[in-house]
């Protein structure tokens, strides 16, 4: 099984669009992140805290995430953005990968935001939305708090698809 998601990252100079790809594998289970140097170790333990925390269950699999970010860019985006905007797509992408999110496939989504370790959410609310990159990146759905965030995107509101969450195998 394998999805991504289209994200944002604001920054002073650039915002950059990030796209993130998960996928899962049979081999010995754990939860990787590539693509985010330290950072990511920090995100990780975030997600299986939330993870526990909301009783999710994961097949036995390897899940791993990337994000597609050129090696210039991250020093960029570390000098003068914020990586924790990527947290709620990728938890999409995770939850999604473990088959506890309704949603499995996300290629045609879009989100940016933080989450919390009490499971709250920070919307992005700078986005520089321009509609003619995410239309050739095949962006069609935004999921995130405002339900008419996007005037030409189908927007998915992030606490509904929170609700289907599948706890504990249901």
């Amino acid at each position: 099984m394998h999805t991504k998601i289209v994200s944002y990252i604001p920054c002073k100079k650039n915002d950059y669009y990030v796209e993130i790809f998960g996928y899962c594998s049979k081999s010995v289970p754990s939860l990787e992140i590539v693509g985010l140097g330290q950072a990511g170790r920090v995100i990780k333990e975030k997600f299986i805290f939330l993870s526990r925390e909301k009783g999710l269950k994961f097949p036995l699999k390897r899940f791993k995430l990337c994000v597609d970010l050129p090696e210039e860019d991250l020093k960029v985006i570390n000098k003068e953005g914020d990586l924790s905007w990527l947290e709620l797509p990728m938890l999409l992408v995770f939850w999604s990968l473990t088959e506890n999110l309704p949603i499995q496939k996300l290629d045609d989504c879009f989100s940016s935001g933080r989450v919390s370790l009490s499971g709250g959410i920070t919307e992005n609310k700078s986005i520089n939305y321009e509609e003619e990159k995410l239309q050739k990146m095949g962006i069609r759905k935004y999921i995130g708090l405002d339900d008419e965030a996007f005037e030409d995107l189908f927007n998915i509101n992030i606490f509904e698809l929170l609700k289907e969450l599948r706890v504990n195998g249901t």
